[in-house]
């Protein structure tokens, strides 16, 4: 019998393929370093549930 994933796993394969696919950049000046895609997606990855991103746009419901 074949399994199918659940939505919320499936949710959480879309956000680390998201943050792969981000672009290498450079903190900004006078910005501390920021994380890169790759670190974003290993995080996601390692995580059970989700991460949540201060600039996130429900970073504020999802924190509570």
């Amino acid at each position: 019998m074949a399994h199918r994933k659940s939505l919320t796993r499936a949710a959480k394969q879309r956000r680390i393929a998201h943050f792969l696919a981000q672009p290498l950049q450079a903190a900004a000046p006078g910005q501390s370093a920021t994380l890169t895609g790759l670190q974003k997606a290993d995080l996601e990855a390692r995580t059970v549930g989700r991460v949540v991103f201060p600039w996130d746009a429900d970073y504020d419901t999802d924190r509570q």
